[in-house]
């Protein structure tokens, strides 16, 4: 499941397609990494998860119990009708009733503007903090921002399952427990969302701290500009993805929002994407990253030019030709898919067939 959104699946998924056969990714592994650091990890990695979760299941509960009570009151109300001509009983049912009402909303404009925001941000700073002191610990570790920085990224990944995590759930009671990862979702989301976006952001400002530091290193910018992509799909349109109702509103609340920061942090990618062509333009991974990124970005035309030069690279690689062909029929470009087919064929590629799955799937994500 998609932090923000839950991505629609379609009968042919141009995407699984061209992973299985196309094994670029933006995600490198500096393995100079100290490896004691790298062994640490999983518990910081736990414990920073374990306190969100914490926090998340405190205000799912808030709102649950305080729900509760007003509807409690309302059911008693009911219950009790025949009473209600009396002025006494009257006027204190609803004072009672109004007296929660106003108290549900006052704690939570506290919670969601002051509180949430302060937990997050502490939780983001103290596992930066622990990273930092962990490295610090091995004094022949090189590239300390950038170790944060992979640290930092690497838990905003983790988050994906969180919003279906927060409380156990009851093999023995399936419905409540179906009810029950419903309610969390609605409440947990928002958390998670935000969550991310800190993450992300920490992590973009180490991967600058570095750069200035050792400006050259292109697998460094190779990393940040996958940062920036991952933070821009969060801003992402939902438009023709399987969102909730709640997530739904939340985006066209703040559509404008979104839609400038989508473009924002996408350009800030593609400059970094750029940076890595002009030190090596003829570098087939400098060219895998290109077009992994566009393809994220949804950028068809960039990452059909980027596949098309690699392929130039790369002229017996059936992969490569496995996800051009891919790329053209999704644009509607029947006659140069169909060619690149035909090429796969002939060099007896195993994948070939699957490669038509998607011939009359245009623009299908």
């Amino acid at each position: 499941m998609n932090l923000f959104f839950k991505a629609k699946t379609t009968t042919v998924n141009i995407e699984q397609l061209q992973a299985n056969h196309m094994s670029a990714q933006i995600d490198i592994d500096h393995s100079f990494h100290h490896e004691e650091f790298q062994s640490r990890l999983p518990h910081h990695y736990r414990s920073v998860l374990s306190d969100f979760r914490k926090a998340a299941q405190s205000f799912a509960l808030f709102n649950g119990a305080f729900l509760g009570l007003i509807a409690l009151e309302i059911l008693t109300c009911l219950c009790l009708v025949p009473r209600l001509h009396e002025p006494t009983f009257l006027a204190f049912a609803l004072s009672a009733f109004f007296l929660t009402i106003f108290s549900y909303l006052i704690l939570l404009l506290y919670y969601t503007q002051a509180k949430k925001p302060e937990q997050l941000e502490e939780l983001v700073q103290r596992f930066k903090d622990t990273c930092s002191s962990s490295l610090r610990l091995f004094p022949d570790s090189s590239n300390p921002h950038l170790a944060v920085a992979e640290a930092l990224f690497k838990l905003s990944q983790y988050l994906a399952e969180e919003e279906w995590q927060l409380f156990p759930l009851n093999d023995r009671f399936p419905v409540a427990s179906r009810f029950l990862a419903r309610c969390q979702s609605r409440f947990a989301w928002k958390d998670i969302f935000h969550f991310k976006q800190l993450l992300l952001r920490v992590a973009i400002q180490e991967y600058l701290h570095q750069i200035r530091l050792t400006p050259t290193d292109l697998e460094l910018h190779a990393s940040l500009a996958s940062a920036y992509v991952a933070l821009s799909q969060i801003y992402k349109s939902p438009e023709e993805l399987d969102a909730s109702k709640h997530q739904l509103a939340f985006y066209k609340r703040h559509a404008s929002q979104m839609q400038e920061k989508f473009q924002l942090y996408g350009k800030l990618a593609l400059e970094e994407f750029q940076i890595l062509n002009h030190y090596a333009p003829n570098d087939p991974w400098i060219h895998e990253q290109l077009a992994s990124g566009y393809h994220a970005l949804g950028l068809n035309q960039e990452e059909t030019r980027e596949v098309e030069f690699l392929r130039k690279l790369r002229p017996n690689d059936g992969d490569i030709a496995f996800r051009l062909g891919a790329l053209y029929f999704k644009q509607g470009l029947n006659a140069k898919g169909l060619q690149i087919y035909e090429e796969l064929k002939k060099s007896s590629f195993a994948g070939a067939d699957l490669l038509m799955g998607a011939y009359g799937k245009i623009g299908d994500t």
